[in-house]
């Protein structure tokens, strides 16, 4: 779910019923990516009991906890910390922020699963930045549909919807679409004036995207995907060496090249420095007296490293 929709007050709503509700001695954790961040949802429970002189005078409120003496329960906020996390019986676990956790804090946190009759791990978080993380192996558990005791709900806009599509606004964010929004369109389209697409797209309309990090503007790379051969000799050997770069260009019909280009490590160890150039597709680089390829001479691996990045030095020109 994006930003600003309220999920971390609703994990602290759940910790507080917990408190009262859950079983006798429960523990409801809060896991967040650091100290800071756990005691957010701490803030948000501590300010919930004060305003409820009910709950204010049957709770005991400290500045690290709470505490229900009645029930003997405990609201606890703990760092993603592998060795903060053993030890403990939770009722209620809740992960904010999954997308920065890291698979051994994972593990340890949700380890202890099984220890009640009844236990719960929320998880909510924003998308990450890329699917290499344990949020995203999640989400295809969740959106594959076929565990009863996983639930997953996802809020996020149609994929290849614009930025400034106010729809997709709502579709992504509960809190534009409640009954009572509590969300402001004005706010969302001030951040869209403001960050990059893929960072928009990420914290603002709840995408997986890839590239949120990266410095090279959102979709140039995609533009300039049709292929352009560069063909080069090594200095050294007067091999012919071949490399490939993406280019909006089109090859001269009086000069074709192939569309596909690669380069081979030939073997490894004494020999791990040197690559053979060749050619993907039915014509070989060089053809042999029998059927198939003949190896091209050895080129040494630096004057393809060299010729590489100057086509790179070339492609950033053109961006």
């Amino acid at each position: 779910m994006p930003r600003a929709n309220g999920k971390t007050m609703l994990a602290a709503a759940l910790t507080i019923a917990e408190l009262w509700v859950g079983p006798p001695s429960a523990e409801a954790l809060v896991v967040a990516s650091d100290q800071r961040q756990a005691n957010i949802t701490l803030r948000y429970a501590r300010r919930m009991i004060e305003l409820n002189p009910v709950l204010a005078e049957r709770c005991h409120i400290f500045a690290d906890r709470l505490y229900v003496p009645e029930t003997d329960s405990l609201l606890l906020p703990l760092p993603a910390e592998p060795g903060a996390l053993h030890g403990h019986d939770p009722a209620l676990l809740v992960v904010d922020e999954l997308h920065v956790v890291t698979g051994d804090v994972w593990t340890a946190a949700t380890s202890a699963a099984g220890k009640r009759p009844e236990s719960l791990t929320l998880a909510i978080s924003t998308p990450a930045t890329t699917p290499d993380c344990v949020m995203w192996s999640l989400v295809e558990h969740g959106r594959a549909g076929d565990d009863p005791a996983f639930y997953f709900e996802e809020y996020g806009a149609p994929e290849g919807c614009t930025t400034d599509d106010r729809e997709a606004w709502r579709i992504a964010n509960p809190a534009l679409a409640c009954e009572d929004p509590f969300l402001a369109e004005d706010g969302i389209e001030a951040v869209r004036r403001t960050l990059r697409e893929p960072v928009f797209r990420q914290l603002r309309l709840g995408q997986w995207v890839t590239g949120a990090e990266s410095w090279m503007p959102w979709g140039v790379w995609a533009d300039r995907a049709s292929p352009m051969v560069i063909e080069w000799c090594s200095p050294s050997t007067g091999a012919p060496a071949v490399t490939a770069r993406r280019s909006s260009e089109t090859p001269p019909a009086e000069n074709p090249r192939p569309p596909v280009i690669g380069l081979r490590q030939l073997h490894s160890g004494s020999d791990s420095d040197v690559l053979l150039p060749f050619r993907l597709g039915k014509t070989p680089l060089r053809q042999g007296s029998g059927k198939g390829y003949e190896p091209a001479p050895r080129v040494p691996s630096s004057e393809i490293v060299e010729l590489i990045e100057c086509q790179s030095v070339d492609l950033l020109m053109r961006c």
